[in-house]
This record gives structure tokens, sequence and C-alpha cells, in this order.
């Protein structure tokens, strides 16, 4: 300023602060396991102070306030799917961060294979099913060493078809919901039994005397057990059953020549017929005087 020829001279200063709008910033999704979680929130690309923190379990009906002014937020245990945001604000503003959320997988449920079955070694199939479970199938394992060894089956689905196994195997299947623990389902066993073989039928002697007689049939080398004894006296034409399920059957007076063997089973297997065995029924002498 100058007034006249006077000397010109200078006011005081007026400094003008300009402050920046508030911007919320943003932060991350994360996905956890029910019950047992912790982590870490973090606020990024923000401007401003920091208020507060809030959260909601509601999908955002309300709020509730969390004391934290600072860019990260420690969360231990969430048990319900919960919205969190920080409040934010400058000289001349306040904003509100973008929306993260924690999103809650319930527990990993391995679920139950069904079913245990008896099958018949070389020809066999059937299909197990996965019931129960919660998450995604990771995939299957089997064991023939019951439950030492396991090897994994590349199939997801929760269906395993077997077919023509040869051996007694274990089947389970490995689930995992989000980011939960991994489990393992029940196991189903499937017991192999070997084909039923029907062995041999051998006898002490071949012949038997007529009136009096006796003697001990034996099977040997047959695979499985013994349903009964069968005996024909028409040449093997018709059988009849005899009610004796050990592997040796005592004959006793036998009136005519007569065939046996045995009927044999491995567990489900179809059953098998031992070899044959006759006994030939020898005349008694007789002493013709002349």
């Amino acid at each position: 300023v100058r007034n006249g020829n006077c000397a010109a001279d200078t006011s005081s200063s007026v400094s003008i602060t300009v402050n920046p709008l508030a911007v919320g910033g943003t932060i991350g999704d994360v996905a956890v396991c029910d019950t047992i979680n912790n982590g870490t929130l973090t606020l990024n690309g923000s401007i401003g102070t920091i208020v507060s923190w809030e959260s909601s379990v509601d999908n955002g009906a309300t709020w509730a306030t969390i004391a934290n002014t600072t860019t990260t937020l420690n969360y231990t245990n969430v048990k319900d799917t919960t919205l969190y945001r920080a409040i934010l604000v400058t000289g001349c503003s306040q904003d509100t961060s973008a929306v993260g959320t924690i999103f809650i997988n319930p527990n990993t449920i391995a679920g139950v294979v069904s079913k245990s079955d008896s099958v018949c070694s070389a020809v066999n199939s059937n299909t197990l099913h996965l019931t129960g479970y919660r998450g995604s199938v990771l995939g299957w394992q089997k064991s023939i060493d019951d439950g030492t060894v396991w090897t994994a089956i590349a199939n997801t689905t929760d269906s395993l078809t077997y077919t023509n196994i040869s051996q007694t195997t274990l089947y389970r299947a490995i689930v995992q919901n989000g980011s939960c623990d991994i489990d393992t389902s029940s196991q189903a066993k499937i017991f192999v039994f070997p084909t039923s073989v029907g062995g041999a039928v051998s006898a002490g002697s071949s012949g038997a005397c007529e009136g009096s007689n006796g003697g001990t049939l034996t099977l040997t080398g047959y695979v499985g057990s013994v349903l009964r004894w069968e005996a024909s006296t028409d040449g093997g034409t018709t059988w009849s059953t005899i009610a004796n399920t050990t592997s040796t059957y005592t004959y006793l007076n036998i009136a005519k020549t007569t065939s046996y063997r045995a009927v044999v089973q491995s567990g489900n297997c179809t059953a098998a017929t031992s070899t044959v065995s006759t006994i030939s029924l020898i005349p008694t002498p007789v002493a013709v005087f002349t």
C-alpha cells in the first residue's frame, strides 16, 4: 500500500491451507473357515485420518463401531460372514472405505462311503457313493494292506466304480470345503473272496464188500467252505444230499455201488463241485461145493 508520496508498505499475510478431500480406500475380501480363524484386514489407497472401523453381520443393514484408528484390523475366530469398512476424515470432508468381507466357509465334512461289500475274485463290479459330505471331493484313495499304505485315485466326483479287483480293498474319499482343513471320509471295505475250487475226493479204497462195509472219503485241494456232500447210485444221473459240511465223509454199509462228491463255495462266489469218487460194491463170495 502507498499513500501519496509516502513510502510504500506491505500488509500482514494470510495463509490459505487447502485440505484434500477424504478418500476411503479399499479393503480386500477374505474367505476363512468356521470357528477357528485369524488374520489381518488392510486398508489401502486411503486419504485422511481414520476415525474408526465398522463391522456388520447383517449385510450392511446395521453397523457396529470398532475402536481402531490404524490402517490394519486384526480378526480372530469370526463365526459369521462379516462386512468391514473404515471411516476417514480430512479438514473438509469425510469418506467411508469400500467394504471388505470375511466370508465364512463351514467346516469340512468328509461324509460316508457306502457301502462295504463282499465280491468274488476276477469278475466283480460295483459303484461306491459318498454321501453326507460338505465341500469338494479332492480325490479318492484305496488300500490293499488294510490301511497301512494308501494309493491316490484321480476322481473328483462323489461316486467311484471298481471293476474286477482281485484283492480285498479299502476305499475312502478326500474332501475340503473352501479354505477349511482337508478331511477323510469313512472307509468302505470290499472283501474279495477267491474263486470257489471244488477239490478232489479220495478214498482209502475204491471197493466195498457187500453186507458189512465202511470207509472214509477225504476232500483235498478245495477253496471255500463245504456246503454239503452228495451221493449217487445211478452213475451220476441223480444226486441226493448228504448233510455234512466237513472235509471228510464216512460211509457205512452201502448196499449199492455209490458215487460221492462235495459241493464247495467261497464267499458269495459260484459254488463248485469236487471230483467224483466211486465206491464199487463187491459181492460177497459164495462157496459152491460140487
